[in-house]
């Protein structure tokens, strides 16, 4: 059943459509700030989870002890190479906790400056609940999806899609699950 479980998010999540909209000027910059993002270890966010929730399970986890971190493979890109981006959720209290982690409730946008470039909820094709156990301080961590460097827009979901602007861009992924938000973007670069 865990099997059956894991192979359902990374579907869904890998039937994450990109679609265009607007031409818009990313922001460039010369320095990168912020700290260093952990490396993600595990496969998939199920993959990752002890154990499902069940009937018997801990309690509901409070979102505001829930931290969401937004995880990239690279800081850089050169052309014609995707970014991977991943979702790590962390219980930040001291109890097992459960909380949903399934696809409804996660969403990934890539920005620059003020503008929205894409979101994974524009062309979602089909998403699912998944409650699941959180161990107190361990670092779970999302199945990878590959962006493929294009806008995004719900009202052309099926269209042809615009490639974002690259040559030294900077572009900052930034993720939420449920109503837990990471409290910063992972900021990368597109050449």
């Amino acid at each position: 059943m865990l099997l059956g479980l894991i192979i359902l998010i990374v579907v869904a999540w890998v039937n994450i459509a990109n679609a265009g909209n607007g031409s818009r000027t990313p922001v460039s910059v010369t320095s990168r700030s912020g700290s260093s993002t952990p490396t993600p270890t595990a496969t998939g966010l199920s993959t990752a989870i002890a154990s499902p929730a069940s009937s018997s399970a801990a309690a509901p986890c409070d979102p505001r002890k829930i931290a969401v971190t937004p995880l990239v493979d690279a800081n850089s890109f050169e052309a014609g190479q995707l970014p991977k981006f991943q979702i790590g959720i962390t219980n930040t209290s001291k109890e097992a906790c459960t909380y949903n982690v399934g696809t409804s409730q996660m969403s990934m946008t890539v920005t620059s400056g003020n503008e929205t470039y894409w979101s994974s909820v524009d062309c979602q094709a089909e998403s699912s609940d998944t409650m699941a156990v959180l161990t107190p301080g361990k670092l779970e961590v999302s199945a990878p999806f590959e962006w493929s460097r294009e806008y995004s827009s719900p009202d052309t979901c099926s269209g042809t899609r615009e490639a974002v602007p690259a040559g030294g861009a900077s572009y900052y992924l930034n993720v939420q699950v449920g109503t837990a938000k990471s409290a910063n973007g992972f900021q990368f670069l597109l050449y």
